[in-house]
C-alpha cells in the first residue's frame, strides 16, 4: 500500500534538511579541518556524531525510497501493480534507483562501520570512516538537492523524465 501523500511529503522535507547539514559538515570538513582533527574539543565530537548520523539517515530514507520503486516497479512488470497510480518501470528510473541506491548502500555502510568503531569498541574509533560517510553522504545530499531544485525549475510536463527516487 501507498503511503498517505503528507508522509511523502514530509519525508522529502527531512531529506532536504538532512542534505543542507550534511553540506554543512563537508563545508566545515573542508574549511577548518584544523577544528575537526585538532583535538578533544566538543565541536570534535559532536561533528564526528552528526557525520555518522546525518549521512547514514540520508542513506537510509533514500535506500528505503530506492526499495519501494523496485517493489513497485516489480508488481508493475508481472501485473499487479501496488496502487492505482504506480510509477512506471522505465529505463530512466531504473538507471536513477541503481545509482542511487549503490551510493546510498555504501554511505549507510561507512556510517554503521564508523558507529560500531566509535561506540562499540572499546578502544575508540578512527576518524576516516565518518569522513568518508560525509564524502559519500555528499554525493547523496547533492541529488536530494537537485531533485528539489528540478521540481522548482521544471514544469509538469518537463518532469516526465524523473522518475525513481527522483519522483514526488
Amino acid at each position: 500500500m501507498r503511503a498517505p501523500d503528507s508522509i511523502d511529503s514530509t519525508r522529502r522535507s527531512v531529506e532536504f534538511a538532512l542534505s543542507i547539514v550534511l553540506l554543512g559538515l563537508a563545508v566545515l570538513w573542508v574549511v577548518e579541518p584544523a577544528v575537526i582533527f585538532g583535538g578533544e574539543t566538543n565541536l570534535d565530537r559532536l561533528w564526528l556524531w552528526a557525520a555518522i548520523f546525518v549521512p547514514g539517515l540520508l542513506a537510509l530514507s533514500l535506500l528505503a525510497r530506492c526499495i519501494r520503486y523496485g517493489w513497485e516497479g516489480f508488481r508493475d512488470l508481472i501485473g499487479k501493480p501496488a496502487y492505482p497510480d504506480a510509477a512506471s518501470f522505465s529505463l530512466n528510473g531504473i538507471i536513477i534507483t541503481l545509482f542511487v541506491s549503490i551510493i546510498a548502500s555504501y554511505t549507510l555502510w561507512w556510517a554503521l562501520a564508523s558507529l560500531y568503531v566509535m561506540a562499540g569498541l572499546e578502544a575508540g574509533g578512527v576518524i576516516l570512516g565518518p569522513v568518508f560517510a560525509v564524502i559519500l553522504g555528499t554525493l547523496l545530499a547533492v541529488f536530494v538537492l537537485a531533485r528539489a531544485a528540478f521540481y522548482r525549475l521544471l514544469t509538469e510536463d518537463q518532469q516526465s523524465w524523473m522518475q525513481g527516487p527522483m519522483a514526488k
